[in-house]
């Protein structure tokens, strides 16, 4: 099951505070995922999702916004949603090689904006804890 990210801090902030986070949009060489997106393309990375309520309730979003977010990254190609062969109710929901490439891309342009942010920061380690607990 997907855990709040402990990677980028931006993964960790905006999973816990979503709603404060819905402007943030990236475009990449890659692409462009919103906030939303880049969090599900996240939580996928690691494996596939069991379920979209499942998926839902990890990244603490309300299941009836996630569909329109997972709609339109399978149009884009960058997830895939199948049937489970053990209850064909259920979709399991993976990244393809596209989605991943995005991911990592996202990824890699939010922790070179951080290391701006960060390099004003004279005690990076307190405001790390700092931003942890305020996003627990």
């Amino acid at each position: 099951m997907w855990r709040r990210p402990n990677g980028p801090i931006s993964e960790r902030w905006c999973c816990g505070w979503g709603a404060g986070c819905s402007r943030w949009s990236s475009r990449s060489s890659s692409g462009t995922a919103t906030m939303w997106a880049y969090i599900v393309l996240t939580a996928l990375r690691d494996g596939p999702a069991r379920a979209q309520a499942t998926l839902a309730a990890a990244i603490n979003a309300d299941k009836t916004r996630l569909i329109p977010v997972l709609d339109d990254l399978q149009r884009r190609g960058l997830i895939e949603r199948e049937p489970d062969p053990a209850d064909r109710r259920v979709r399991l929901l993976g990244l393809t090689p596209e989605g991943r490439r995005l991911q990592q891309a996202v990824q890699a342009e939010i922790r070179e904006g951080e290391e701006v942010i960060l390099a004003k920061i004279k005690d990076r380690a307190a405001f790390v804890r700092a931003l942890g607990e305020l996003s627990a």
